[in-house]
């Protein structure tokens, strides 16, 4: 507890260091949108010792050297290169720091994109091994990932991309606007049915929406011609490490994730407030995907969480859906953990639940978790 609590302390002094790019500038010309992928950038594949991990972003700008090649980053890094080349906004990029210094981190300033850093590299230990992102399985991955396994699935593999995931998002977003959902539905309905220790918990469930969102609002290529996004069947494998072999099968190398030629980021950051109006569209098309719940120890027995005893009455069955409260759920759910992140976010967070008129959610029944076999089972 005195980590945690000595960790929140230092996210929120660090946040009076953070860049001043993190303030979302316009990016306002075509030519300088355009992710620089030559040079310096030139795509240069992981060596020995070289960590990389379950974020494709990530390990992405580590092979093109916008973090250190090495995948040991410090958190101003992890805050500024993902804005400067994905257009990933600076509330979104603060929250995802916090959460990696309180779950991955060994000493609150240095982040391993991959596993454990060896002793021999650690710039500084101050707490237990968190063994990197590698190891945060429901903290930024989590089960019906978009490309991942689950934590109990792939013995126990949930880091590396799985071709059939892939291939069923490179089918789904062929499909329009709505493909995204469709994907996210499927990941889903699949770990429903197939892993018996499915855990579908409240932050796991905002993780995975927002991991699908980011994909289509970070990751795409945002070209002159498409300047809503869109991807090519060849980009989407290079972004996730898959490249073509001599028969043109597509052959998955963990970690050699590559950002395609002439790809752009953003005209301007993805922030949680874009992210506002998707999340509905979410709860419209499939309302069953932003309550959370998980398996009883046998494939396709799902039970959702008494929505009124998890938030001790704030949100029910009957209300989640009203206005904008599937939208403020899932807000709320995740910076529980962590009072820290509302402060980091820039107080974006904060002022978004405000604006939405969210129902004020104090903290969450986590005694509930302890009835689904997948989270009792946790590492």
């Amino acid at each position: 507890m005195q980590a945690i609590l000595f960790l929140s302390f230092l996210c929120i002094s660090l946040a009076f260091f953070l860049p001043a790019s993190l303030t979302l500038p316009v990016v306002a010309s075509d030519e300088s949108r355009r992710i620089d992928v030559s040079g310096k950038h030139a795509f240069v594949p992981p060596g020995p010792g070289d960590l990389r991990g379950p974020c494709a972003g990530l390990n992405a700008l580590a092979n093109h050297n916008y973090i250190p090649h090495s995948g040991l980053i410090t958190v101003i890094q992890a805050t500024e290169a993902p804005n400067t080349a994905w257009g990933f906004g600076g509330d979104m990029a603060m929250f995802a720091v916090v959460l990696a210094q309180m779950y991955a981190s060994d000493d609150g300033l240095h982040i391993s994109i991959g596993g454990a850093v060896p002793a021999s590299d650690a710039p500084l230990t101050l707490f237990a091994d968190r063994g990197g992102l590698s190891a945060t399985h429901n903290h930024f991955e989590s089960d019906s990932s978009p490309t991942r396994g689950d934590q109990y699935t792939f013995n126990g593999n949930n880091y590396d991309a799985h071709e059939p995931y892939l291939k069923s998002l490179v089918a789904a977003l062929k499909n329009g606007s709505n493909g995204i959902i469709n994907h996210r539905i499927e990941r889903y309905d699949h770990s429903v049915a197939t892993n018996p220790y499915f855990f579908y918990g409240p932050a796991p469930m905002g993780i995975t929406t927002l991991v699908h969102l980011f994909i289509t609002n970070v990751m795409a290529n945002f070209d002159p011609a498409y300047p809503d996004g869109h991807f090519s069947e060849e980009g989407l494998y290079s972004l996730f490490g898959f490249t073509p072999d001599a028969s043109g099968r597509m052959q998955y190398t963990p970690g050699h994730e590559r950002i395609p030629e002439n790809w752009y980021r953003r005209a301007n950051d993805f922030t949680f407030k874009q992210a506002a109006p998707q999340i509905l569209a979410f709860g419209r098309a499939a309302p069953h995907v932003l309550v959370p719940g998980g398996n009883m120890g046998a494939v396709n027995t799902f039970t959702p969480m008494d929505l009124g005893e998890l938030t001790r009455g704030v949100y029910t069955e009957e209300t989640l859906f009203a206005g904008n409260n599937s939208l403020c759920f899932v807000f709320q759910v995740l910076p529980l953990a962590m009072g820290a992140a509302l402060f980091l976010a820039g107080g974006a967070v904060e002022s978004a639940l405000e604006e939405w008129a969210c129902p004020k959610l104090g903290g969450l029944n986590e005694e509930m978790y302890d009835r689904y076999p997948g989270y009792k089972m946790k590492t």
